[in-house]
């Protein structure tokens, strides 16, 4: 049994180390066919009771579907002292590079949304939106 059991473990290590990961633009939801389609193809099928909605990349696609997953309640924003976002879109923050610890290649902050898997984000400078980038915006609508 133990013969068998430290064969398994490296076998397992070995295919782990030969494992090939998906980039941000490979693992964008909108190249899968999750939930489309009646009844989806059991293998586009994302599910909370077998977890596969949270392995990658399908995390990706859950995020901006969880009411599909899980039972939820919209929740009415407040009528009354709302806060509101001054905007002022600064495309120029595509032009900014930086070179990230631990690497000697400079890159674009747009690359670096790439390179992390972002989503999105939300750039606020002396309380004003200054960028939002959000490849899910069509996915989630």
């Amino acid at each position: 049994m133990k013969k068998i059991l430290v064969c398994l473990i490296l076998v397992m290590t070995q295919m782990s180390y030969g494992q090939q990961f998906l980039t941000a633009e490979q693992s964008d939801p909108k190249n899968f066919n999750w939930i489309k389609g009646f009844p989806p193809a059991k293998e586009d099928i994302l599910s909370a009771i077998d977890g596969s909605f949270f392995n990658f990349p399908a995390l990706r696609y859950s995020v901006c579907h969880m009411r599909e997953f899980f039972p939820t309640v919209n929740v009415a924003s407040a009528q009354e002292n709302r806060y509101t976002w001054k905007t002022k879109l600064d495309q120029s923050i595509d032009n900014v590079t930086f070179t990230p610890l631990e690497s000697k290649k400079t890159m674009t902050w747009k690359e670096s949304l790439q390179k992390n898997y972002t989503d999105g984000i939300i750039v606020l400078h002396k309380g004003a939106t200054k960028q939002k980038w959000n490849s899910c915006l069509d996915v989630c609508e």
